[in-house]
Parts: structure tokens; C-alpha cells; sequence
């Protein structure tokens, strides 16, 4: 799977945070919110489908191991190639440089 060498302190915050505006908004919050989609606040580092109350999907939850950044970047090139079965619709970012904006932002996020 492609994954981008990450240097997270290259991204660009500002862009990250557009990104995650008209990207992920719609699905994801990141103040600790459910929306259709978990809360992202917090994902860089956390434990995969651990979300209390959340129903991830059976491929989700067979996914083992935290959202680092370099799992985060493998995953948004296209979710559903990753892992197969997961219920996240989201095409994904071919933009390296966007995927790379959007978790240094994300991991700039506390839960």
C-alpha cells in the first residue's frame, strides 16, 4: 500500500484545517462529537476502533494497532482499498501533500 514518508513538521496546519473542513466535516467533529463518523480530535495515536459506542464495522474492527500517521496516510489514499468492507464512503486524497496537511493538523488535536 502507498503511504506517503510522512514529515508531519512540514504540514501545513492551515491547509490541513481546510481540508478536514471540506473534506470531513461532514462525516467526522473534532471536539468529541459523533456525527455519522467518529470524533477525529484525538485520532493520531489512538487505538483503532475504540471509540466508545461507536459501531465500526466488522473490517474496522479487525484492524489491529493505533492510527499512526503513516496507517492514517495509507488509509485516506482510498479507504475502501485498504480495508475492504469498511463503511467510511469516503473516496479519499490523492495529494500527498494533503494527506500530510490534514494529519499534522489532526495531530495537533488533544482528545
Amino acid at each position: 500500500m502507498p503511504a506517503l514518508a510522512l514529515d508531519l513538521a512540514a504540514a501545513d496546519q492551515d491547509k490541513g484545517a481546510v481540508i478536514f473542513d471540506r473534506k470531513c466535516s461532514t462525516c467526522h467533529d473534532v471536539t468529541g462529537q459523533t456525527v455519522s463518523g467518529p470524533p477525529l480530535n484525538g485520532v493520531v495515536g489512538r487505538k483503532t476502533a475504540s471509540v466508545e459506542g461507536f459501531p465500526y464495522s466488522d473490517a474496522m474492527r479487525g484492524l489491529d494497532g493505533a492510527w499512526t500517521p503513516e496507517l492514517l496516510d495509507a488509509y485516506l489514499v482510498k479507504p475502501r482499498r485498504m480495508l475492504p468492507g469498511t463503511a467510511m464512503s469516503f473516496g479519499g486524497l490523492k495529494k500527498d501533500e494533503d494527506r500530510r496537511d490534514l494529519i499534522g493538523w489532526l495531530a495537533t488535536l488533544k482528545p
